[in-house]
């Protein structure tokens, strides 16, 4: 299996059994934030190499370009140029390349477990809205049903308490003057 096939099974939620993914989530999150963090170790690493491979060869070509050529002044981008062209240098340039890639990789992975717990939380308040909800929902035609009862009850009152008023009828209105 593939580092990215493996990452987006891992990220999937399982909406039906969100207590499992809650419990899950944290060994997740540490176990692809470790594997950043070897990455970005190993990136380190390689870019250290890479700066003393460059050293190494440049010293060398100095030392060099001293004892056949000494009428010759060696310049910065002389030394610069010798250095990225050896096959030494490529090779380690290639290795750092691959491990900032993998760096990298690793570091969306982390963000999307962060993510990932981020929308677990959201799912789990979904879930409770709807589980509230469900306790205290009603039909339409019991709401209904009950104020007709209550109207029945308080025939002078409206359903929000006070007198009833015929529409029209407040003080505002032109019959009232």
């Amino acid at each position: 299996m593939k580092i990215t096939d493996e990452l987006l099974e891992q990220v999937d939620i399982n909406e039906e059994d969100i207590d499992l993914e809650m419990q899950r989530q944290p060994a997740k999150f540490c176990f692809w934030g470790a594997r950043f963090a070897r990455a970005a170790r190993t990136h380190a690493r390689e870019k250290l190499a890479l700066k003393e491979l460059a050293a190494q060869i440049g010293k060398t070509f100095r030392n060099h370009m001293a004892e056949k050529q000494p009428q010759t002044r060696v310049t910065n981008d002389m030394v610069s140029t010798f250095v990225v062209n050896t096959p030494e240098y490529q090779e380690q340039e290639r290795k750092v390349i691959e491990a900032e890639y993998q760096e990298n990789f690793l570091n969306v992975a982390r963000e999307a477990f962060r993510q990932r717990a981020q929308m677990i939380l959201q799912l789990c308040r979904h879930q409770m809205d709807e589980m509230i909800q469900s306790d205290f929902k009603i039909s339409k035609r019991e709401m209904e049903g009950r104020a007709e009862e209550y109207e029945k009850r308080h025939p002078t009152e409206g359903i929000l308490g006070g007198k009833k008023r015929e529409r029209g009828t407040g003080s505002n209105h032109p019959a009232n003057e």
